[in-house]
């Protein structure tokens, strides 16, 4: 293994079809960084509307402060195994995940650096103003537009992220070494909700409490967690379903005792009381403080109308719930 170089942060970015005037904010914003030691690593992941060569072009017109280096798939790998690729190849003491279409605050990468050191951290993050395709601001903080997001911090935060990630990809750093000694990157979950897992469960999570980035909303990239959901049917295969099979994809990869097999118990239950096993309805009251709004909403759903459903879906979209 190559020893990372110390202090140089590794920029990876994966691209797939890119509007190119946002991938030129995006660059511009990485290259105006007053962190002093950098390298972008960029991996397209086989675009079919987007010429890699003007991608190429791109990133020789915006990026001159740093060095940077293009590839290409060959075919389309996803966005998980994209940034696995980015992984195994950055040569920094540190990694920063980038999206395509955000917009970086020049004093991003520095502060995160501080914080990871500061804090003895494996991980650092931090919150993000969130914009639309024009730019303007829709929140100052995504905690306004996501209820349920909760930043931690320090020691023991791994089994909160067995339920929900709050260390978006694009606002973090994490260390090279740990990583690299999380991949393969695992199934079944995105990437920088396995890598956040991974970090806490081995060492501290620091947070800034500061947006360091502007993240951009859009019709592919919604920021709301049911901006997919419309049926009864849709929840159950795109929110009960997939959590059951993270869970499972988590075992021998992490271990957290207790809290993890209540989770496998818990997400097991959830999938069977879907599918009509009221029975199972017992184990997700006996573990409705894992998650209890979660836990309330499916025992009620069987008997919830769609109307019904509907309006609460509705409810959480606007941030109510």
């Amino acid at each position: 293994m190559r020893h990372e170089k110390t202090g140089l942060i590794s920029i990876a970015l994966a691209t797939y079809n890119p509007n190119m005037q946002w991938l030129r904010e995006q660059l511009l914003s990485l290259n105006a960084q007053d962190y002093p030691s950098l390298e972008l690593l960029v991996i397209d992941d086989a675009s079919d509307s987007v010429a890699a060569d003007a991608i190429h072009a791109l990133l020789k017109e915006c990026v001159t402060a740093f060095p940077f280096s293009f590839d290409a798939n060959e075919g389309n790998q996803g966005c998980t195994d994209t940034y696995a690729a980015l992984t195994r190849r950055a040569e920094g003491a540190y990694i920063a995940y980038c999206d395509q279409d955000d917009i970086w605050l020049p004093h991003k990468l520095s502060a995160l650096r501080r914080s990871i050191e500061k804090e003895r951290a494996l991980l650092a993050c931090s919150d993000m103003t969130v914009i639309d395709e024009e730019g303007r601001q829709l929140a100052a903080s995504l905690r306004d537009l996501r209820k349920r997001v909760v930043y931690r911090s320090g020691a023991n935060v791994a089994p909160a992220l067995l339920f929900a990630n709050f260390a978006s990809g694009c606002a973090m750093i994490v260390r090279t070494q740990t990583a690299k000694e999380a991949l393969p990157f695992v199934g079944h979950i995105v990437y920088d909700h396995w890598l956040a897992l991974y970090a806490a469960s081995r060492g501290n999570i620091a947070f800034i409490d500061e947006p360091l980035i502007r993240h951009r909303v859009h019709g592919s990239n919604q920021t709301n967690t049911v901006a997919d959901v419309h049926t009864k049917r849709d929840y159950i295969e795109r929110r009960v379903i997939p959590y059951e099979k993270r869970i499972q994809a988590l075992r021998g990869r992490v271990d957290l005792g207790r809290v993890q097999r209540d989770a496998e118990a818990w997400a097991q239950a959830r999938v069977a009381y879907a599918a009509g096993d009221r029975g199972a309805g017992r184990t997700i009251w006996k573990h409705r403080k894992l998650d209890p709004k979660v836990s309330f909403f499916e025992l009620l759903l069987p008997v919830m109308p769609e109307r019904g459903f509907r309006q609460v879906i509705r409810s959480v979209r606007r941030g109510v719930i």
